[in-house]
């Protein structure tokens, strides 16, 4: 039985958005292009959970100074998979 866990991320809100031509000339750059070196990575682009596409070279994340808090999201699906437990007093046993 597969336990299946949504994990919500807080997304950086943008002060200047760019217009629709600067919009379609970066979704170009980011589709076919290695985040840190632009080069062409094709069919065989990393993505990385910072949001960016790396070829083989940079596709670790020391490799590209990645952004994204891992040390966070696993603390976070750790203490979702595995709730306080609170144990009965013998006291209360009694």
């Amino acid at each position: 039985m597969a336990k299946s866990t949504t994990l919500i991320i807080r997304e950086e809100q943008v002060s200047a958005i760019p217009s629709n031509d600067d919009q379609s000339k970066l979704d170009d750059v980011k589709k076919g292009r290695c985040g840190l070196c632009k080069k062409k990575v094709r069919l065989l682009g990393f993505d990385c959970r910072c949001g960016d596409t790396f070829c083989g070279t940079h596709r670790y994340p020391q490799a590209h100074d990645c952004g994204f808090d891992f040390k966070e999201v696993g603390r976070i699906l750790i203490q979702m998979e595995n709730p306080f437990v609170k144990a009965d007093k013998i006291v209360d046993r009694i």
